[in-house]
């Protein structure tokens, strides 16, 4: 990707980029990085719930850490999978399923939200209910044609629409 975006550069000053680039996304990663509106509520109720919640990401778990840290969420995440703990990513379904593992729950007893049609595709794949929300990065009509179980606007949604039974 790098080859295309800057050819005017050797490989190897491409590679100093990137290392750079790398340096830079790790210490600042946080930076202005908040929980959408809503979302703390939303885990205050299933927490209450006795519902298990976690985060499987595609960011590589040592930074996708750090912004749990960041967030004080470490202590009530009940796992977290990053793109670099499996050996494969998202869309693949194992690092889904490596989650259920860790929680031992079955597939079929979980749920996953996701704000990328490449979560859906791994819900699907794993045998697990998907829910698309339009408040991440896509386009809301976009996240409606992903095929998700469900789609939600909002956080408390989840609870309206009674999704974790």
């Amino acid at each position: 990707m790098l080859a295309v975006a800057l050819p005017e550069h050797r490989e190897s000053q491409r590679e100093a980029l990137l290392d750079e680039f790398l340096q830079r996304y790790a210490r600042d990663i946080a930076c202005e990085t908040r929980l959408f509106a809503g979302m703390e509520a939303l885990l205050c109720q299933i927490e209450s719930r006795g519902v298990m919640w976690g985060i499987v990401s595609n960011k590589a778990e040592g930074l996708a850490k750090q912004v749990v840290v960041s967030l004080g969420l470490q202590a009530r995440a009940s796992v977290l999978i990053g793109g670099d703990t499996c050996a494969e990513r998202k869309p693949h379904p194992l690092p889904l399923l490596e989650a259920c593992r860790r929680l031992q729950v079955s597939p079929s007893q979980a749920l996953y939200l996701g704000d990328d049609p490449r979560d859906i595709q791994a819900a699907r794949a794993a045998g697990i209910r998907s829910v698309a929300v339009t408040w991440g990065y896509a386009d809301e009509d976009t996240v409606r044609e992903w095929g998700a179980d469900r789609c939600i606007d909002a956080p408390m949604d989840l609870l309206d629409e009674d999704l974790l039974n």
